[in-house]
């Protein structure tokens, strides 16, 4: 009686789990699904946060903190006190100009999204008129799930991954829209053929690693979103949320990355 009492639980438990799996939707290539997902606003980005650093200013922190500057290279430092340093733009392995071409794809914890490349400013391997893949970190979970394992429902939402630009408010990228663009080759394991992954990279980890060109034209975008008195955080439809570059806390933080966006474009494409 026991065995077969046992049996007919095991039974149940694989039905619904069928059920279940047959219920959720793969958000994979399914942009229609995607577009539909809240996108919860829970990184917001600071005036403090948005200014230019000089090295000065971040060695200035660094000794102020008792970090050790030895263990900490200059980028590392700053990003570590939440500070923004202009040096660190300046190495990035590439810097060009590219527009979306709306097509992403969802893969494990970011989207892979196409760029056709409109200029080249910095970078070996990179031709105007070339497709990339640039991961944007963004992820797609399970509300309440704080563990990241299982499904216990179908319900899902996009969060900004703890990694990548996506930490100080960046929004995800909108169709068309032409930026400049601050990369670093996607890293894989050692036993993958890197020769495949040529033209695959990631955004530098800063709040400049991506601007509209025109951003100029269209304060609107970026969006003020003040910080929850309640805890809980602001969602918006992930279509809508793709129409912001970037949010912020306030307006004063919204002008300083207005006045940064003004100078870092004028300098990039100066010699455009």
């Amino acid at each position: 009686m026991t065995l077969a009492i046992c049996g007919c639980l095991v039974v149940a438990c694989v039905c619904v789990g069928l059920a279940m799996r047959a219920s959720l939707t793969s958000y994979a290539n399914d942009e229609e699904a995607v577009a539909a997902l809240p996108f919860v606003v829970s990184s917001r980005a600071s005036e403090e946060k948005l200014r230019l650093r000089t090295p000065e200013e971040i060695a200035s922190a660094v000794a102020e903190a008792g970090l050790d500057e030895e263990a900490l290279a200059e980028g590392d430092a700053g990003l570590f006190l939440g500070m923004a340093s202009k040096e660190a733009l300046g190495e990035a392995p590439a810097v060009l100009t590219a527009t979306f071409s709306g097509r992403r794809s969802y893969v494990y914890q970011a989207f892979q999204c196409h760029v056709e490349v409109t200029s080249v400013l910095r970078g070996e391997g990179v031709s105007v008129g070339d497709d990339l893949v640039v991961y944007d970190a963004y992820e797609i979970k399970e509300p309440l799930n704080g563990t990241g394992m299982g499904q216990f429902s179908d319900a899902r939402e996009v969060w900004s991954a703890s990694s990548g630009p996506g930490q100080f408010g960046l929004t995800p990228m909108r169709e068309g829209q032409e930026y400049l663009l601050f990369l670093e080759p996607k890293a894989y394991p050692r036993e993958k053929d890197s020769s495949a992954y040529m033209q695959t990279y990631c955004l530098i980890t800063h709040p400049y690693a991506r601007i509209s060109l025109d951003i100029a034209e269209h304060p609107e975008r970026v969006g003020v979103f003040a910080l929850p008195s309640d805890g809980q955080w602001q969602r918006i439809p992930f279509a809508e949320a793709c129409q912001y570059d970037i949010a912020v806390t306030d307006e004063a933080a919204k002008e300083a990355y207005l006045e940064s966006c003004e100078s870092l474009l004028a300098d990039a494409l100066r010699g455009g």
